[in-house]
């Protein structure tokens, strides 16, 4: 079974690439900062169900606890890692790349910290330099919460992905297209390589 699994720094549009594949290809999806927010949401934080939610007070309070709690990281990769064993999905996840195996198709969408910081403003309906605050800041805390949890370099190392895209200058629906070109080629490819070994 082959899962997409997509990654980027926040406001990049994971969350809407992901969604447009999954409409079009019919697959579940799962989104890791939901998942992460339903863990928020049973130990009582609320505005779970906002857009912005790790942005608000309740969740900037949740975000200093799982600074200390690293478990909350480890379970939410679990999940989605049992998820796309059991069927094909489409996940995004800061995390999932560097943790399952090349079977799955990965991709990094790019931007740069002005790039999301309009799509965050546009998105939650705030100011673009409170936007680009929270981008600078969110980049700076991910980057360090993902390197002392696993080691990794986030928008450094790409090594793991299949497909880098810049997003400047394309639309979540250009982009969904490339990517769901690309996951149909590589299923094929796999199909074949396994015929000609079995």
């Amino acid at each position: 079974m082959v899962s997409i699994i997509i990654s980027g720094m926040a406001g990049v549009g994971k969350s809407t690439v992901a969604e447009i594949i999954a409409k079009k290809l019919n697959i579940e999806m799962k989104i890791g900062g939901d998942v992460l927010k339903d863990y928020a949401a049973k130990l009582g934080y609320k505005g779970t169900d906002r857009n912005d939610f790790w942005d608000t007070e309740e969740g900037k309070s949740f975000l200093k606890l799982r600074e200390h709690d690293l478990s909350f990281d480890k379970k939410v990769d679990e999940f989605l890692m049992e998820s796309i064993n059991k069927k094909v999905m489409i996940v995004t996840s800061w995390s999932l790349p560097w943790l399952v195996g090349n079977i799955h198709v990965k991709v990094w969408l790019k931007a740069d910290q002005q790039t999301r910081a309009k799509r965050i403003s546009k998105r939650d309906k705030i100011p673009f330099e409170k936007a680009l605050e929270v981008v600078k800041e969110r980049d700076k805390e991910n980057f360090f919460h993902y390197k002392r949890l696993y080691g990794i370099e986030l928008d450094k190392d790409y090594n793991v992905f299949n497909l880098v895209i810049d997003t400047e200058l394309m639309s979540p629906e250009v982009i969904s297209e490339i990517i769901i070109m690309y996951y149909k080629a590589y299923k094929s490819g796999l199909e074949k390589t396994h015929e000609e070994h079995s």
